[in-house]
């Protein structure tokens, strides 16, 4: 008896020291994931909008929410294999203050609808003009760039690569498997008996399938096979034209500066927005190559990364850019540009790593420009700063 007592005494502990380990890896989930998560878990452990029933109230599964290989694979099969993408939902325009259904509201209201049109266009017209793209990219990026804007409908884009009524995506779908699996995991840490991996040989089957049948769709609807291939980015001229743009630009904009780093660092360090918006000053180094490697000194400028989507736990990694032949593609130079200009004409003093200090340490390499106290300086010197 007392044997007994021990063992479950022990086993108590092992089950809340993996609740705890769970929970600390779900403290340190990215907020987006753990949104998505959510709401998934949600769907399983509720009745989802507009669907029957498909656990609690039905007798066959009497044990409602628990997470089995079985459930998910019906799940699966019933439910989310079934579901079609959302059609794609037009943001309202502004409407006009006054009600009712009469002819002069609706004159009105048309009027306006036109109006909003016609600055749509306009807008759309200058971009296009001003970047010398056709015009519905110019529209296209406009939509991307800005929340409020809404393209004109005859340029308006069409959903190419998720058609309304499409099925659901292999990606989606193991989405909502890995959500129920992690509340599988939750379940078994406190002592439930579903200990079987729920993603068994029914649930790999299902995503197999997906993913085939997702292959022959795309070949027998003649989708466009160079979207997001080798051949997608920007070309040598397109990228020589957005250096050009934006040095020409930075005279009257300083902040064409940052931009033009965050692009490069972007295309030559393949890095993620939030890698370059976390970037400190303390993670760069400048790294020479022996004068053995060729006839021209040659640095490295690389930079640490210990903080990102793919990297949760500080393992040290590193990624570097050599200095470019061309001075308007080079990053070194593109830096070494927006710190002159953040440090000698906005005003914003300048760091000093000669000693150890948390403030010295925790300067972003860009920044907003909110960031900058000293804002009437860039109109008192656009010569210093002209390209």
């Amino acid at each position: 008896m007392v044997a007994d007592d021990s063992y479950t005494a022990a086993d108590e502990r092992a089950r809340a020291s993996r609740r705890a380990g769970l929970q600390a890896k779900k403290d340190e989930q990215p907020a987006n994931t753990a949104r998505s998560y959510a709401a998934k878990q949600r769907e399983w452990k509720a009745r989802p909008p507009g669907r029957r029933p498909l656990f609690s109230p039905l007798p066959f599964w009497p044990d409602g929410e628990l997470v089995t290989p079985d459930k998910l694979a019906a799940w699966l099969k019933e439910d989310i294999l079934l579901r079609r993408v959302a059609p794609p939902q037009k943001k309202p325009r502004a409407r006009g203050k006054g009600k009712g259904k009469g002819k002069a509201v609706q004159l009105r209201r048309q009027l306006e609808e036109e109006q909003l049109e016609a600055a749509a266009l306009a807008e759309a017209e200058s971009l296009a003009e001003a970047l010398e793209v056709p015009l519905a990219e110019a529209a296209e990026l406009l939509a991307d760039d800005r929340e409020g804007y809404v393209p004109p409908t005859a340029l308006a884009p069409a959903a190419a690569d998720l058609a309304e009524g499409s099925l659901l995506m292999r990606g989606t779908i193991d989405a909502y498997i890995a959500a129920v699996i992690e509340l599988w995991r939750l379940q078994v840490a406190h002592g439930n008996a579903n200990t079987e991996n729920p993603r068994g040989a029914a649930v790999r089957g299902f995503l197999e399938q997906r993913g085939r049948h997702r292959g022959k769709h795309d070949r027998a609807s003649f989708k466009d096979r160079g979207t997001d291939g080798i051949q997608a980015g920007y070309s040598p001229d397109e990228w020589l034209r957005v250096q050009d743009l934006l040095l020409s630009g930075a005279a009257y904009m300083p902040q064409n500066l940052r931009t033009r780093v965050d692009l490069l660092f972007g295309h030559y360090y393949l890095l993620r927005g939030e890698n370059r918006r976390k970037m400190e000053l303390a993670d760069l180094s400048l790294l020479d190559y022996p004068s053995s490697e060729g006839p021209t000194p040659c640095g490295c400028l690389v930079t640490l990364l210990r903080d990102g989507k793919l990297n949760k736990t500080a393992k040290k990694e590193f990624m570097g850019a050599l200095r470019h032949k061309d001075p308007l593609f080079c990053t070194q130079g593109a830096l070494a540009q927006l710190f002159f200009w953040r440090w000698h004409v906005a005003g914003e003093p300048s760091p000093s790593f000669r000693r150890t200090c948390p403030h010295n340490h925790n300067h972003r390499t860009l920044v907003h420009h909110d960031c900058i106290h000293c804002f009437p300086l860039l109109t008192a010197k656009p010569d210093v700063i002209s390209v």
